[in-house]
């Protein structure tokens, strides 16, 4: 009985030794420049799905606008500008956003339709599923084109009232002052979130993180706690 135990700690411990030796697989340099790449909506473990998951993890801000607008069914990383691109493909939306990695955190540059010949590409590619979906969502149609999309607009704040700090405007339109530090890095802020603003400066609020487009004037009345989503 002790020897069979021996041997299985052996294996074990084998196998433990094998598994911490094994090399990792650097799934950017598998999926950098190579097109759109489709993200499993049943298979963790492509590469695709396996990238964006690593890369939500270590982004708090992509993350929080996967949780808001979930998986893509198309995802694009390119290397080949100044700051690595990925590119979110949302066919049934024919939404296309792009953001920029810049000091390991990922950024939403900006938001687009999705070229129609690429976009025919991808869902002839997707199978008929994809094609299904966006055929649904299409017959919804035209009432809901018609409408304003407050989803993806993005909000500018023009600083009026002296000592405006970047913190209260923060909190106002995101409900959340933990956000400043990310809106900072957003309109490439120099100052504390807690130091006054100049008066006439243009915030930028991302569409993912904003909660009210009631503009902000330094009271709190309780409209402005009204969600756009």
């Amino acid at each position: 009985m002790y020897r069979l135990n021996l041997r299985r700690f052996a294996v074990v411990v084998s196998l433990f030794l094998f598994a911490c030796s094994a090399p990792t697989v650097d799934t950017a340099s598998l999926i950098a420049d190579q097109g759109p790449l489709a993200i499993s909506k049943k298979y963790e473990d492509v590469s695709a799905n396996i990238y964006l998951n690593s890369e939500r993890m270590n982004s708090p801000l992509l993350n929080q606008f996967l949780m808001r607008h979930s998986l893509p069914d198309y995802v694009e990383l390119s290397t080949l500008g100044s700051y690595p691109e990925l590119r979110l493909f949302y066919l049934s939306k024919n939404e296309l956003f792009r953001l920029a990695k810049k000091d390991q955190a990922w950024l939403i540059t900006h938001e687009e339709e999705i070229p129609t010949p690429l976009r025919e590409q991808l869902l002839a590619n997707s199978g008929s599923s994809a094609a299904t979906n966006t055929a649904e969502d299409d017959k919804k149609g035209d009432k809901e084109k018609n409408e304003p999309n407050t989803n993806k607009e993005d909000y500018i704040h023009i600083t009026g009232a002296a000592g405006e700090t970047l913190a209260a405007v923060v909190k106002w339109y995101t409900g959340d002052e933990a956000n400043a530090e990310a809106i900072k890095r957003i309109n490439d802020l120099k100052i504390s979130p807690t130091a006054p603003l100049e008066p006439g400066s243009k915030i930028l609020i991302p569409s993912y993180l904003l909660k009210t487009k009631v503009s902000f004037t330094g009271s709190t009345p309780e409209s402005a706690n009204e969600e756009v989503y």
